[in-house]
């Protein structure tokens, strides 16, 4: 799925889009700002200007040499480049045309209208039209569309017939699994959903916050019920929705899907164990859960509380 990238600085140092996708005002922006940051740390070789630059700005080293050229190319000349020592250490050596536009904050058409027509026209000539592959995640349990994910927007979308009708910053990103130990009078049956919002997460990224609900499930399940328990449990499956839903529960009713945004996580585990037993129901955000377990790390299993008895296998059930 393709949609049109915005002109913007940010994309351009990002790697998203190149020097030709900014608009002319955009372009004089980005030469000026290595030319103002080369000014003041002409004190620096073109080496090190060029490797700090690299790392503040994200930029490549292929684009600060672009950079640099189309700058070096401008006429009147703004600087040029002298080697000091042996072996040659290379330094910029600024001319008054730079001081100029330094002091002025900005870069004028006046500034370059005499340069070389290939770099006139490398500054001003149209923006060309900058597209974005869109990365799937996932249907959206909401409205059931496609999930897409912009990097260069960091936001989410939902797209119909090749059309975005909405778009969102946050993502939940649900894990469910259940457990239903089958008849008789020790019967234990469990469902588990944990779930966080993510935001500015690609594919690959929430693929490790789906394994970090899906510890937290291991983990909570063994706490509360039993070390064996996992050997029963079945995935339900990962869901993704673009805004907090509900689940329903028995007898009409239903909890809400509360935001918690990632790294944060929360569960809420209904259950009932032994025949005709009362349905009961633990909600926890990831910190509180820890907390208890630290406090109580023997705290025994099926107690008035309701949990089983501690460290029971599953054949005990």
């Amino acid at each position: 799925m393709l949609i049109p990238i915005e002109p913007k600085i940010e994309s351009y140092y990002s790697c998203l889009i190149g020097f030709a996708n900014l608009s002319p005002e955009q372009r004089l922006r980005v030469l000026y700002d290595y030319l103002e940051y080369a000014y003041r740390n002409r004190h620096l070789t073109i080496r090190e200007i060029k490797e700090n630059y690299r790392k503040i700005t994200g930029l490549s080293e292929y684009k600060i040499d672009f950079i640099e050229r189309t700058l070096d190319f401008i006429e009147p000349s703004l600087f040029r480049k002298r080697a000091v020592g042996f072996p040659a250490k290379w330094y910029y050596r600024f001319h008054t045309t730079a001081i100029t536009i330094i002091e002025r904050g900005r870069i004028i058409r006046s500034d370059y209208i005499n340069s070389p027509a290939f770099i006139v026209k490398r500054i001003e000539r149209p923006a060309r039209r900058a597209e974005e592959e869109l990365e799937e995640i996932g249907v959206d349990t909401v409205t059931g569309l496609m999930i897409y994910y912009s990097d260069s927007t960091k936001k989410y979308y939902l797209i119909e017939n090749g059309k975005i009708v909405k778009e969102f910053d946050e993502l939940a990103v649900i894990v469910t699994y259940s457990v239903d130990t089958g008849g008789g009078h020790q019967k234990l049956v469990v469902e588990i959903t944990s779930w966080t919002f993510v935001k500015s997460m690609n594919r690959t990224q929430i693929n490790g916050v789906e394994i970090e609900l899906e510890e937290f499930v291991k983990d909570a399940l063994s706490y509360y019920f039993n070390l064996g328990i996992m050997e029963v449990a079945i995935k339900g499956g990962i869901e993704y929705a673009s805004k907090s839903i509900t689940i329903n529960l028995e007898e009409g009713q239903t909890v809400s899907l509360e935001k918690v945004s990632y790294p944060n996580k929360r569960i809420f585990i209904e259950y009932f164990h032994r025949r005709g037993g009362k349905t009961k129901r633990i909600s926890k955000t990831e910190t509180e859960f820890l907390r208890e377990k630290e406090l109580y790390p023997d705290r025994e299993h099926m107690s008035k509380g309701g949990r089983p008895q501690k460290q029971k296998t599953m054949r005990e059930f």
